[in-house]
């Protein structure tokens, strides 16, 4: 029974459950600022299945990375590359919540949100994964997997994709990926070159990947306020948005910094910008004031 509930607590630690329910949260977002009325039981099964695709594309990453992981300190941890999981298990794993997802969304919304949930999941697994190995700029077009659950949640509400109102809301899920990840390099980044794997840290000195950063975070501070200024319904509502982009720019000050806990408030920063954007958002709708 012991071990049962060991495996069940592996399984869950495939997901990165956090991650995960922040991405479901992004589709919510992308549904409530979409032209149709809002149904909250619609608005429950998109993200179930935004989850569960973004769930098993995680466990995929896991199994996929299983050999990597295992020369970091930082992930050697992991369920699989510390045995706890075999690979088999973990892709047994990731498979069944990539078709619960898509199954999911196929159902309750259409082949549309399906097919848009299947492309991201691929190109996450397939693209992105593999092309880690190759250059330290993979998450340039990596980053595109992540942008999708807005659009998967707009077409759920009846929005076209083409719309610039989409573009300019998903620009925002893609942009702020970029500066998050290469925070994390500058503190991790030799554990990934004594691992083999590329890192834009033996790219970029480290004052010229900082001004980058903070370059980057600009632009998400920027794209947030962007947000604000179409999206939200109020006064009030678009105050409290230019508070996150504040936030960011303050972290991405603090990447100047070469004291580990200045980083850390960096990376806090621009993770807690991207909920509160998302969340007011999706609350706009509901907040005229």
């Amino acid at each position: 029974m012991r071990k049962r509930f060991e495996k069940l607590i592996a399984a869950a630690e495939l997901c990165r459950i956090r991650i995960s329910l922040f991405i479901a949260v992004s589709a919510i977002a992308g549904y409530l600022i979409s032209p149709g009325a809002p149904s909250f039981p619609l608005m429950a099964w998109l993200a179930a299945g935004v989850f569960f695709l973004s769930c098993g594309a995680s466990a995929f990453n896991q199994f996929a990375e299983a050999e990597t992981d295992s020369l970091m300190p930082r992930t050697c941890t992991r369920p699989v590359p510390s045995g706890r999981l075999q690979p088999d298990h973990a892709l047994l794993v990731s498979a069944a919540l990539l078709l619960a997802g898509i199954s999911v969304l196929f159902l309750s919304e259409g082949a549309l949100p399906a097919a848009l949930g299947a492309a991201a999941s691929l190109w996450y697994g397939v693209i992105y994964t593999p092309l880690k190995r190759k250059t330290p700029f993979a998450l340039l077009p990596g980053a595109l997997a992540g942008a999708v659950p807005p659009a998967i949640g707009w077409v759920c509400g009846g929005g076209s994709l083409s719309s610039p109102r989409l573009f300019i809301f998903c620009f925002f899920f893609y942009i702020w990926q970029i500066p998050h990840f290469w925070i994390f390099l500058l503190r991790y980044g030799r554990q990934y070159e004594e691992a083999g794997l590329p890192s834009v840290t033996t790219v970029f000195s480290g004052p010229g990947l900082r001004r980058i950063i903070f370059a980057w975070e600009l632009c998400t501070a920027a794209s947030a306020l962007l947000i604000a200024a179409l999206y939200q319904t109020g006064p009030l509502t678009r105050a409290l948005s230019a508070l996150p982009a504040a936030w960011i720019i303050a972290g991405g000050a603090a990447v100047f910094s070469r004291k580990s806990q200045r980083l850390a408030f960096a990376l806090r920063s621009i993770d807690a910008c991207a909920l509160a954007i998302t969340c007011l958002t999706a609350a706009g709708r509901f907040i005229a004031v």
